[in-house]
C-alpha cells in the first residue's frame, strides 16, 4: 500500500468531523497498485486504543473518535 495515498484518506477523514467532540470515522482500504480492498487491514486512531479491522470489502468505521484525534494509522 503507498503510505501517501493512505495517509491523504486519513487526514481527508479526520477533516471532516472536527467541529463534534467525538465522531464516527467510515472510509476502506485499497491496494494503490490494483485498487483491490485490503482484507483485514488495521485501522488505529493514533495517540487512542480506538482500532478495528476491514472487513472483505476493505470496510472500516471507528467510533467514539475524539475531536482532538488527527491521525489515523494503516
Amino acid at each position: 500500500m503507498s503510505r501517501k495515498v493512505l495517509m491523504i484518506l486519513a487526514f481527508l477523514l479526520v477533516a471532516s468531523g472536527l467541529m463534534a467532540q467525538t465522531r464516527s470515522i467510515k472510509g476502506s482500504v485499497v491496494y494503490s497498485e490494483d485498487g483491490q480492498p485490503a482484507i483485514g487491514a488495521y485501522v488505529t486512531v493514533e495517540g487512542t486504543k480506538i482500532a478495528t479491522i476491514t472487513d472483505v470489502d476493505g470496510n472500516y468505521q471507528l467510533d467514539g473518535v475524539p475531536a482532538s484525534a488527527k491521525q489515523l494509522k494503516f
